[in-house]
C-alpha cells in the first residue's frame, strides 16, 4: 500500500499518469470498469446529502452506488464559500479515503467476470493494476494541509500556508519531499489550537467512527490513520495518535508534533501505553517539540523500557534534546538489517530525520548495499537513498555509493519506483562537475538521462554545447533524455537557445507545455518566440505562453481546451487555471467534473480530479483576493478579460 506522504501531484505527474493508463485506443468494456464514472448531483447539499453519507460510512466496503469522492469534494467547495472549513475538512479527508476504498473494491470485485466473455488474462490483469493504481493514488492531501491552516486564523499562519501551498504546485515531483520539509518546518512550529466549528456533527462523527474502526485492518490501517492524523478536529488527531500501527510514520509525526499544544496530555500518557507503537511514536513527537519537561520524560521512559524498537524512538528524543551520545545506538541498528528488517527500518528514517544531528560520517558502503537490494522493504531502500542524497551534499560519495544511485535511475520494478527520486539525488551532487559528466557518460550511455539533470543544475555556457550536441542527436534519444536536453537548452540564456527550443517543440508534441512553461519565464525571448510556437500549437504549451504575454484570446483558449482538449491536456488546463487564477473558467471547470471517456478509462479520473482540485484552490483564491480578482493587468469577468482602469 502506498504512504501518502509518498504520494506526488505535479503538472508534470498529471501528464505522465494519464498517458500510461491505457494501452491503445480500445475502449473498455463496461463489465470491466469495476469503477463507473460518477454521477453527479451539482445542486446537492451537505444537509440534503449528510444521512446518505452516514448510512454508508457505517459500511466497511463500499458498493457500486454510494456516493463517489467527486460528489465529496464538490460538497467540501460549498461548504467552503459558506465559511464552513471545518466541514470542508471532514469533507477532503473523506473523499480521500473514499478513493482508497474504491481501490480495495476493485481488488475485491476483480474476479466477477462474466461467464460468457473470454479473456485475455495478462491484459485484464494489467487493466485491473492500472485500474487499482489510479484510484488509490488520488487524494485531497494537499488541499487539506492548506485548508488546516486557514482555518487556525492566524493571518502570518495563512501567508506561511499559501506561499508552501503555490510553491509545492510547481515543484518536480523528485524534489517535493524535501523541499516540503523545508516549507513547513516554520508552519508546523507555529500551530496554535483554533476554535473548532462544526455545522454537521452528523457526518464528522460517522467519518470518525469508520476510520477508527479501518485502524484495524489489514488493509486499510495505514490510510485510515493517515485521515485520522492529518484531518485538523482534535478528536480526528488524538485518535490517529492513538492507533499508530508503525513504530514511526514520519508524516503523522511531524503533524502530530506542530499540533502537540493541542493534546500534549494525550502524547505524554501514550508513553506509559501498553502498545508499543504508541509508545514508540510518543517518543519521537515529544523530541520533536525540545523541552525541559520533555527531556526529563523522556529520560524516566527509556529507563524503563524493553522494547528495541521503542528504546530507539527514545533514544532519537533524547537526541533531539542535545544527548549526542545515544547517536550511536540508532546508527549501529542498521547493521542488523539482514536479520531484523522492523529494526532496520525504524533505525533508517530515525538516523535520516537525525542527519543535521551527526558530528561523525556515516558508512556509506553500508547504505548503498541496502539501496542496492532490491528485495529490502520501499521504505528501507527510500530513507536510504535520501541518507546517500544528504551525504553527498556534504561530502562527496564513494563510486560503490555513486555507482549504486546511478544505477537506481535505471532500476525497472512494478511494484515501486525509485528512480525519479534517484535522479534528483543524482543531479544535487557538487562532486559531478561538467567535466565528470561528459566522461561518464562517453564511458557508458546506461545512465545518460540522470547524468542529464545534473547537467541541468549546472547550466553554463560549457554545458549548452553539450545540450546543443544532444539536440543534434534529438531523434535517437530516449524520452527522458530528450526532456532532459530540451530543459536544459531552455534553462540558458541567449538567443540562441531559441531555434533549438522551437526544434524541440516541432519533433516532441509531448513536450510542449513543458517546454512553454520554461520559455514562458524567459523574458529575453517569449515575445518572439510566441507567434512561432503558437502556429505550431493550439494546445497547452501555446496557451501558457498566451497567457504570461497577455493576449486577449487567452481565456477562450483555455475553456476550448478544457472543453475539446486531449485528455492530457484537459487534466493540465485545469492546472494552468488555477496558476492564473482564470475565476471565470469555473463553469467550465465544473462541467469536466462529469467527464467520462471509456476508451480513456480509468484516466479520465485523473482529469475529474484535476478539475476538482483546480476548483478547490480557485475557492482558497479568492478567499484571498478580497481586493478584488486580477491577473497580471487584467480584470476578470465572466466574459474574458478587460483593461483595468
Amino acid at each position: 500500500m502506498r504512504s501518502p506522504v509518498l504520494y506526488v501531484f505535479t503538472c508534470l505527474s498529471i501528464l505522465a499518469l494519464t498517458s500510461g493508463c491505457v494501452t491503445g485506443p480500445r475502449p473498455v468494456p463496461a463489465w470491466a470498469m469495476h469503477i463507473k464514472p460518477p454521477v453527479i448531483t451539482p445542486g446537492a447539499s451537505l444537509e440534503s446529502s449528510s444521512q446518505k453519507i452516514v448510512e454508508e460510512l457505517k459500511d466497511e466496503f463500499i458498493e457500486a452506488s454510494d456516493m463517489p469522492p467527486e460528489q465529496l469534494a464538490l460538497l467540501a467547495i460549498k461548504e467552503i464559500k459558506a465559511g464552513r472549513g471545518w466541514d470542508a475538512a471532514v469533507l477532503l479527508a473523506g473523499a480521500s479515503y473514499r478513493y482508497h476504498q474504491q481501490a480495495l473494491y476493485v481488488l475485491s470485485v476483480a474476479d466477477n467476470v462474466p461467464k460468457h466473455v473470454v479473456l485475455n488474462k495478462e491484459q485484464y490483469h494489467g487493466h485491473v493494476k492500472n485500474e487499482f493504481r489510479v484510484f488509490n493514488e488520488l487524494d485531497f492531501d494537499d488541499e487539506l494541509d492548506y485548508l488546516a491552516g486557514v482555518l487556525q486564523r492566524d493571518e502570518k499562519l495563512v501567508e506561511m500556508y499559501q506561499k508552501a501551498f503555490w510553491e509545492l504546485m510547481n515543484t518536480k515531483e523528485s524534489e517535493r519531499e524535501s523541499l516540503s520539509q523545508n516549507l513547513f518546518a516554520e508552519i508546523e512550529q507555529s500551530y496554535t489550537a483554533p476554535p473548532e466549528r462544526l455545522h454537521n456533527t452528523k457526518v464528522a462523527d460517522a467519518l470518525l467512527s469508520r476510520l477508527k474502526t479501518d485502524t484495524k485492518s489489514e488493509y486499510s490501517s495505514f490510510s485510515a490513520n493517515y485521515y485520522l492524523s492529518t484531518t485538523p478536529l482534535a478528536q480526528y488527531m488524538e485518535t490517529g495518535f492513538a492507533h499508530m500501527t508503525r513504530p514511526f510514520v514520519a508524516p503523522l509525526c511531524k503533524k502530530l508534533s506542530a499540533r502537540l499544544n493541542t493534546y500534549r496530555d494525550r502524547v505524554v500518557e501514550g508513553l506509559k501505553s501498553s502498545n508499543p507503537m504508541t509508545r514508540s511514536n510518543a517518543a519521537i513527537i515529544l523530541g520533536l517539540r525540545p523541552s525541559d519537561d520533555h527531556l526529563e520524560l523522556l529520560e524516566a521512559g527509556y529507563a524503563e523500557e524493553n522494547d528495541v524498537n521503542v528504546r530507539l524512538s527514545y533514544e532519537f528524543g533524547l537526541v533531539k534534546h542535545g544527548q549526542k551520545q545515544h547517536l550511536a545506538r540508532i546508527t549501529s541498528a542498521i547493521a542488523g538489517c539482514d536479520s531484523a528488517e522492523a529494526i532496520c527500518n525504524h533505525a533508517i528514517q530515525l538516523t535520516q530525520w537525525l542527519m543535521d544531528d551527526m558530528d561523525s560520517p556515516l558508512d556509506q558502503d553500508r547504505f548503498a548495499d541496502i539501496l542496492k537490494d532490491t528485495g529490502n522493504t520501499f521504505f528501507s531502500r527510500f530513507f536510504t537513498l535520501v541518507i546517500l542524497r544528504d551525504i553527498g551534499q556534504r561530502t562527496p560519495l564513494n563510486d560503490h555509493a555513486l555507482n549504486t544511485l546511478l544505477d537506481v535511475t535505471i532500476e525497472e520494478n512494478e511494484d515501486y519506483d525509485l528512480t525519479g527520486w534517484a535522479a534528483s539525488a543524482v543531479a544535487s551532487l557538487d562532486q559531478l562537475t561538467a567535466k565528470k559528466v561528459y566522461m561518464r557518460i562517453k564511458k557508458s550511455t546506461r545512465h545518460r538521462a540522470a547524468l542529464l539533470y545534473r547537467l541541468i543544475e549546472i547550466s553554463t555556457d560549457e554545458t549548452f554545447f553539450y545540450f546543443e550536441n544532444e539536440l543534434k542527436n534529438f531523434k535517437r534519444r530516449t524520452p527522458t533524455e530528450r526532456r532532459a536536453a530540451a530543459m536544459g537548452v531552455a534553462r540558458l540564456e541567449g538567443e540562441r537557445s531559441k531555434a533549438w527550443l522551437i526544434k524541440c517543440y516541432r519533433i516532441q508534441p509531448d513536450l510542449r507545455f513543458l517546454l512553454a512553461q520554461l520559455v514562458a519565464q524567459r523574458e529575453d525571448i517569449r515575445h518572439n518566440v510566441l507567434s512561432e510556437l503558437a502556429a505550431l500549437d493550439k494546445g497547452l504549451g501555446s496557451l501558457v505562453l498566451r497567457l504570461k504575454v497577455k493576449d486577449k484570446g487567452a481565456l477562450n483558449h483555455a475553456r476550448l481546451l478544457l472543453k475539446q482538449g486531449e485528455p492530457h491536456e484537459r487534466a493540465q488546463a485545469a492546472h494552468v487555471v488555477t496558476i492564473f487564477k482564470l475565476y471565470s473558467l469555473i463553469p467550465d471547470l465544473q462541467r469536466l467534473v462529469r467527464y467520462a471517456h471509456a476508451g480513456y478509462y480509468p484516466g479520465d479520473a485523473y482529469i475529474r480530479h484535476a478539475a476538482l482540485r483546480a476548483l478547490i484552490r480557485l475557492e482558497f483564491s479568492r478567499a484571498e483576493d478580497l481586493s478584488g480578482e486580477k491577473w497580471d493587468g487584467f480584470e476578470l469577468n465572466s466574459t474574458g478579460p478587460k483593461r483595468s482602469r
